[in-house]
């Protein structure tokens, strides 16, 4: 089964459910650190690892 996608380029302002409205990297930021800070790893982060290692 396919997967949509969006691809945003740097300082692009996206809506995010947690975070409300943000820069793109400020959501990266955000999110890294709430999961980090609550214990939680999940899926998603390898593949924003995987994107910035690149």
């Amino acid at each position: 089964m396919a997967q949509a996608v969006e691809v945003f380029a740097p300082g692009d302002k996206i809506f995010h459910p947690e975070f409300g409205e943000g820069v793109v990297e400020e959501q990266i930021r955000d999110m890294l650190f709430c999961r980090f800070a609550y214990g939680k790893w999940l899926p998603w982060a390898w593949e924003v690892r995987r994107i910035f290692n690149n």
